[in-house]
């Protein structure tokens, strides 16, 4: 029996409770439980270490709370946030998750729903009391007053949703639906060996997905706890940050959206086009695919050798295994990334209900996508006339918050969560999208507007949508198209040919533009609604294709910031020897295929040619043509 195995069957046997979770974690005291880096020094915290600065922050919170208090958690991923958690927890109060980049109406109504008072967090909110991280990083009681309670611990945690509406729905859990979430792990580790291969006897998830959300803070961070293993924090979410980060701490296990997927796919065929390998590169993953459904143990062993220079480029040789979850990916990027040798499934969850499935094929040609699993053993679940599926379980939310009142769950009801489904016959669901989203085809099919988004294949947010006009596409411009004719042409161009791709039954037909924010939900959703009410009701500019070509706009300063962009392209582009012309978004790393020597090398060169220092704090933020622009813009200004 493998080590987690033993550990699961003794939690099943155990008061399921948050208390309990936290004594299995601080059963790894040696082990290593986060890592980080700056200027690619890497710092490691122990579970033991981890377990001293909670016990200082709760002897900060046992000062200043009740017992049943609510306390949000507000910031971002990092070593603070798990101390912060299990310290709430540890202090007899209920933990309130909130995101960092929530709207403050959302926000400010997260905290008036569940009656929250104290804020921990770098964000000042007036009549709520916030403790910055700074002041909680600092605070030093006495050595003697340091107590760890054998009892009195809270055991609630409450989750908002995305709210795309708007409003905040607001979920709590009990440790006994947490346990049964951890329980399920069981299920997958038994079903897939690959979730607990190591590399090299490490074992190391990347911190990327928020901890504030559902599938971040099961599928990642408590599922994984419980077994002792290490988290690896981001310094930021650019593409770089995240590939490098992965290299140098040679990351085993990735959780994201689909959004991290699809533009890794895109990467890998855009990089493979450019340098002329596109055809190697599609034959390489189909004989890949082949090789890990016929010989699995001789394809750990080939795979990587034959992805030698994709992984390189990538996530590196590390990853054992991957999962997609909260929304739908690209129909092709499953089969890209799995042939690239790195091990991605599909999953399924909502706060609502938690992580209610995932994709183990054994077949990696099976991972496309196109499915996210069956349901887990703890779930009962129906599929109604409309197509939504229901479910019910001791692992769904235990109450919920609205309007000043905590109203339990009856557990005989079914949820209804509101998304579409279809149940396979190998009895695997395949998700076509939430029932507000679909749309009735021309032919009578029901189309998903997420799917059309995913198939696009554009580097550009889009929203698809129903109009009178029939299906419609809104494409949200860059800043650099507003001033340079050339990239508004570019746009349209790609647009086109993305669009040509689809099949007929599902082309939109109406094409907009704008340059403004098309708003997405916190989880990085699309905000349909929102979306169809600023365009249809006139709230936000936007262009069919002859207005948008002729759109030349934006202020003098940000024309001055395009044009001083388009030259820096220029000594990126001699840097790197690239022939074609580099594009103002471009990414020194992640598009162009930079290094980090290279990278001295076109930093020296942009001090050179504008007569500059660029300050080291500064470096890191100057990877793409337009974002360097303002740097030196702001450094110019300064120097006066």
């Amino acid at each position: 029996m493998k080590f987690y195995e033993k550990l699961l069957l003794k939690l099943e046997n155990e008061t399921h409770s948050m208390q309990t979770v936290y004594k299995h974690m601080c059963e790894f005291s040696d082990e290593i439980a986060f890592e980080y880096s700056r200027n690619l020094i890497v710092y490691k915290i122990t579970y033991a270490e981890c377990r001293r600065e909670i016990l200082r922050i709760h002897d900060y919170l046992k000062r200043n709370t009740q017992k049943d208090d609510v306390v949000a958690i507000s910031m971002d991923n990092s070593p603070l946030w798990v101390e912060c958690f299990w310290a709430v927890l540890m202090s007899g109060c209920r933990g309130l998750l909130l995101s960092k980049n929530m709207t403050d109406r959302v926000f400010l109504k997260s905290l008036e729903k569940t009656g929250c008072r104290l804020v921990l967090g770098d964000r000042n909110i007036e009549e709520i009391r916030t403790v910055s991280c700074e002041e909680l990083k600092s605070y030093r009681p006495d050595s003697a007053t340091i107590t760890e309670p054998s009892d009195g611990w809270g055991d609630e945690i409450i989750l908002s949703t995305s709210a795309t509406t708007g409003e905040p729905g607001l979920y709590a859990y009990t440790g006994k639906e947490i346990c049964c979430q951890i329980l399920n792990s069981g299920y997958v580790l038994k079903n897939c060996r690959d979730v607990s291969r190591f590399w090299h006897g490490q074992f190391r998830l990347l911190a990327f997905l928020p901890f504030s959300h559902i599938f971040g803070l099961t599928a990642c961070y408590l599922w994984f706890t419980i077994f002792g293993r290490t988290f690896v924090f981001l310094e930021d979410l650019a593409p770089t940050t995240i590939m490098r980060t992965c290299r140098l701490h040679n990351v085993t296990h990735i959780m994201a959206v689909p959004l991290l997927w699809d533009a890794l796919a895109r990467g890998i065929k855009a990089e493979a086009e450019k340098t002329g390998e596109a055809e190697r590169l599609e034959k390489g993953i189909k004989i890949s695919l082949k090789l890990q459904d016929n010989f699995p143990a001789l394809a750990r062993f080939l795979v990587p050798k034959m992805m030698k220079s994709v992984q390189k480029k990538t996530f590196g040789k590390a990853v054992r295994f991957c999962i997609s979850g909260g929304g739908i990916c690209n129909s092709d990027t499953g089969r890209i990334v799995n042939g690239c040798g790195y091990h991605l499934e599909n999953g399924y969850g909502m706060t609502e209900i938690g992580i209610a499935s995932v994709t183990l094929h054994k077949k990696a040609s099976k991972r496309d996508g196109s499915s996210v699993g069956k349901m887990f053993p703890s779930y009962s679940y129906r599929i109604n006339e409309e197509g939504h599926l229901l479910v019910r379980g001791d692992t769904c939310y235990y109450a919920r918050y609205t309007d000043g009142k905590r109203i339990e769950r009856n557990k005989d009801e079914w949820f209804d969560t509101g998304d579409c489904f279809l149940e396979l016959p190998d009895g695997n669901m395949k998700i076509l999208g939430r029932s507000d989203d679909i749309i009735n085809g021309a032919n009578g099919e029901r189309i998903s507007p997420e799917m059309i988004e995913a198939d696009l294949e554009l580097d550009m947010p889009v929203c698809v949508f129903e109009t009178e006009k029939g299906l419609t596409l809104l494409v949200e411009a860059d800043e650099g198209a507003g001033v340079l004719s050339d990239r508004r042409e570019k746009i349209i161009k790609s647009v086109s040919e993305s669009i040509e791709k689809l099949p007929s039954a599902i082309r939109p037909r109406n094409i907009l533009y704008t340059y403004s924010k098309i708003p997405h939900s916190l989880s990085y959703k699309v905000c349909r609604k929102e979306v169809i009410d600023l365009v249809l009701g006139g709230k936000t500019e936007v262009f069919d294709t002859e207005q948008f070509r002729s759109s030349d706009g934006g202020s003098g300063e940000e024309k001055e910031v395009i044009s001083l962009a388009d030259r820096i392209a220029g000594i990126m582009r001699e840097t790197l020897r690239i022939k074609e012309a580099v594009n103002i978004e471009s990414d020194f790393f992640a598009t162009l295929g930079g290094d980090s020597l290279t990278y001295m090398d076109y930093l020296n060169s942009l001090e050179q040619a504008f007569n500059i220092k660029i300050p080291q704090e500064m470096t890191a933020g100057c990877i793409t043509p337009v974002a360097t622009a303002k740097i030196i813009k702001d450094i110019v200004r300064t120097r006066g």
